[in-house]
Formats: C-alpha cells, sequence, structure tokens
C-alpha cells in the first residue's frame, strides 16, 4: 500500500494532505481578500469556490499525465473519466463554507462577519 493510499479519510477517502493544504490555501485567500460588502451573493461564492476549483483542476491535470507516464500511453476515454471523477470527491471541501455562506446571508450577517465565521470554524 503506498503512502497515499495510508493518508485517505473519510468514506469518501480523500488524501488528508490535500484537504489540509486546500483548506490552508482557502484561508488564506479569505483572510487576504477585502471587499466583502462590494460583492453581491455569487461574488463571495466565487472567491469561496475559485481557488478550490483552480486545485481541483491541477489535481485532474497532474493525475491525468501522472497516469499517462506510469502507463506510457495516452489515456482513453474511460480512465480519463476515472481519474476525473476520482478527484471530483475533492470538491465536497466546499460544502461547509457555502453552507456557514447560505445561512449567515438568509439571516442577514454582513459578509465580512460571515467570512470571519468561516475563517474561525
Amino acid at each position: 500500500m503506498s503512502i497515499a493510499e495510508k493518508t485517505r479519510v473519510s468514506r469518501l477517502r480523500i488524501r488528508a494532505d490535500r484537504v489540509i493544504y486546500t483548506t490552508i490555501t482557502l484561508l488564506c485567500v479569505l483572510i487576504i481578500y477585502d471587499g466583502w460588502e462590494q460583492l453581491q451573493f455569487w461574488g463571495v461564492v466565487a472567491v469561496i469556490v475559485g481557488p478550490i476549483l483552480a486545485i481541483f483542476l491541477s489535481h485532474v491535470f497532474g493525475a491525468a499525465l501522472g497516469t499517462r507516464v506510469a502507463l506510457g500511453r495516452p489515456l482513453t476515454r474511460h480512465e480519463r473519466r476515472a481519474v476525473f471523477i476520482e478527484e471530483c470527491r475533492f470538491l465536497v471541501i466546499t460544502v461547509p463554507p457555502l453552507a456557514i455562506l447560505v445561512v449567515l446571508t438568509i439571516a442577514g450577517v454582513s459578509y465580512t462577519r460571515t467570512i470571519l465565521v468561516i475563517v474561525l470554524t
């Protein structure tokens, strides 16, 4: 069993290292970004989802390229789909901050305070 297999967590078997560095990246973006009050709801969603989507796409690209190198040939459509599906589990990281955003927006909390709650939880 590889070290990557040993670092998977939860029923989704997401690699812990990926969750950790993506969470750190997202928190850095949320802390550094200034201008929450000028954004509409979907703008706040984009600031939250954007970094995670970028990291997800880099994982898909890296995994597909690594698999191609390991196999020594281009991937079939089925193999590309398998890589994509494997990496899609990673997108579950967006759920907690988006859930907090939705609940606190409905409650009328400002976006600045909502982001503070996301960062501190």
